[in-house]
């Protein structure tokens, strides 16, 4: 989560119901460790972005529109993230993620 936007936590937690406590920040991002182009090697990477969402049990991804990566890689499993809306007059998406298709492999 921005942590200059302490508008976009109190819509997810009065909106979406989400304690504040299950709030990951954007302190890590699984792209930031990746060299080049991720969809480039997407079957190893994929694996890494599975596992940080099982991990970490991230269920809602919140994220600018602007974020290239993210927005690529919620394009290419679409049987993992359902978008639900985006906000702030499109500037963030908002995507759940399904747990029943999370799989590392």
């Amino acid at each position: 989560m921005m942590e200059d936007r302490p508008w976009l936590t109190y819509f997810l937690v009065h909106d979406f119901g989400i304690s504040g406590t299950r709030i990951e920040g954007q302190m890590y991002d699984p792209f930031a460790y990746m060299k080049g182009d991720p969809f480039s090697d997407w079957d190893s990477n994929r694996e890494k972005i599975m596992t940080w969402l099982t991990e970490r049990n991230i269920r809602l991804l919140v994220f600018p529109s602007s974020k290239a990566n993210y927005q690529k890689m919620v394009t290419q499993e679409p049987a993992i993230f359902q978008h639900e809306m985006s906000i702030a007059e499109g500037y963030f998406e908002i995507y759940r993620v399904t747990s029943n298709e999370i799989s590392p492999n």
